[in-house]
């Protein structure tokens, strides 16, 4: 059992309420100016009627009422340091698989609703490495309902499993996550697209897969997060976009809390083959410990040279609260490639590159100063189309990271192969 100092609870001050006064502006003016009919102008999409139409698509198969697809995804291969070290310590080279079998399925309510629960199972078994093995459940539901005009999603989940947990976590750590929200799509004019969002959720860490890599103990967290976007459609290829988001954290164990909050505006450009958006602004931070502020960006790139071959590029800059340490937030900048290169008809590569850096500002992580977090990720396979339902793929990943943080040091290269059979095919790593 972990022991945390208490600390003493911040309640945002003169900042917190000029954010929150900002969010209630944007979510209030959001809806003014909406004067059009739905039911009359039949050029517009009908939002319900859409989102009805795509989980009857997905889901064909039908027994009685109840809506079904299956779900299967089985990955094999050779994982040459298993144990995520670093290369200077013990590594372990082990043969693995991996086997997701799962269902999706639900009921549609005429056509202005549905429900739909997907429930998977996964088998990890490691040959040799006993702590990597393991089975956990991941369980999804979500409920949408609206009009022709406007569209509610409300969605829950739960997850507990033995994985890397995001960019800064990037070792199997036993952990669980529940959570939960809302969100609503409607347009405020013809010309003007709204979206808002609520979400809670909570993160529950447990005893570390490797207990001599020395990773800080990670902090227990329940995080609030309100947002509201809008896009300004100038014509069919381009438009202005804006968002906002802010989130509160409780520290669940030192009871400690902080805020965070973002705002980013930029441009869509969409053209047959090409396709651009790009966002700047800027965030911060607020406790009684670290009070930032934050540039942030998210741009992307994709370019359709040929019918299939598609490549891209990708850079980001964002702020999260983190899990090693109650009142640190994390700063997160990468980018990278993408693509994606047909060879025959059944048969492609695909792969990325990132690069990042993480960024503590001047908060120590587990007692100590952290200068120093770079990492670098590529992901390279073939794939092959046997037919419409089942997949092949093969490739190669690698990972490094050197950061002061200790036990989060790697340099890991794996092989991999993997089908999958069904409605759902991946094959994330």
């Amino acid at each position: 059992m972990r022991r945390f100092r208490k600390t003493k609870t911040t309640k945002g001050g003169p900042k917190m309420k000029k954010i929150l006064c900002l969010a209630v502006i944007l979510f209030g003016f959001s809806g003014l100016g909406r004067t059009q009919s739905y039911d009359q102008e039949t050029t517009e999409t009908n939002r319900i009627q859409t989102a009805v139409d795509g989980f009857t698509t997905l889901h064909k198969y039908r027994l009685g009422v109840f809506r079904f697809r299956p779900i299967l995804n089985i990955r094999a291969g050779a994982d040459s340091n298993g144990r995520y070290g670093d290369k200077d310590s013990k590594t372990i080279f082990d043969v693995f698989v991996s086997a997701t079998p799962g269902i999706s399925g639900g009921l549609k309510f005429g056509q202005r609703a549905y429900l739909k629960i997907i429930e998977e199972v996964t088998f990890l078994y490691y040959f040799r490495l006993e702590e990597r093995r393991d089975i956990f459940n991941a369980t999804r539901a979500e409920f949408v309902t609206g009009t022709p005009g406007i569209l509610f999603t409300f969605d829950a989940g739960y997850v507990r499993r033995e994985e890397p947990v995001d960019e800064e976590v990037d070792v199997p750590v036993d952990h669980k996550i529940v959570h939960g929200g809302v969100r609503t799509e409607y347009s405020a004019t013809e010309k003007i697209e709204m979206r808002h969002w609520f979400r809670n959720a909570e993160s529950h860490y447990y005893d570390q897969v490797d207990p001599d890599s020395n990773v800080p103990p990670l902090r227990d967290r329940r995080t609030y997060t309100f947002g509201t976007g809008a896009l300004y459609s100038l014509n069919d290829r381009v438009g202005l976009t804006a968002n906002f988001h802010l989130s509160r954290s409780e520290a669940l164990e030192s009871g400690f809390d902080s805020s965070n909050w973002g705002l980013l505006g930029g441009m869509n450009f969409r053209k047959d083959k090409f396709s651009t958006h790009f966002g700047l602004g800027f965030g911060g931070t607020n406790n009684t410990s670290n009070d930032r502020k934050n540039f942030l960006m998210d741009a992307a790139l994709d370019y359709l040279l040929g019918t299939s071959l598609r490549v891209g590029t990708f850079i980001n800059r964002r702020q999260e609260f983190s899990s090693l340490d109650d009142q640190a937030v994390r700063v997160t900048t990468q980018g990278g490639l993408r693509a994606s290169v047909p060879i025959i008809s059944r048969i492609s590569t695909s792969g990325t590159f990132t690069i990042g850096v993480n960024s503590y500002g001047n908060q120590p992580i587990g007692g100590q100063p952290v200068e120093n977090d770079t990492f670098q990720r590529a992901d390279f396979g073939i794939n092959f189309r046997v037919f419409s339902k089942l997949s092949l793929r093969a490739g190669a990943t690698y990972e490094n990271r050197n950061t002061d943080i200790q036990g989060l040091t790697k340099d890991r290269f794996t092989y991999y192969f993997g089908f999958g059979v069904g409605y759902s095919i991946g094959f994330g790593l």
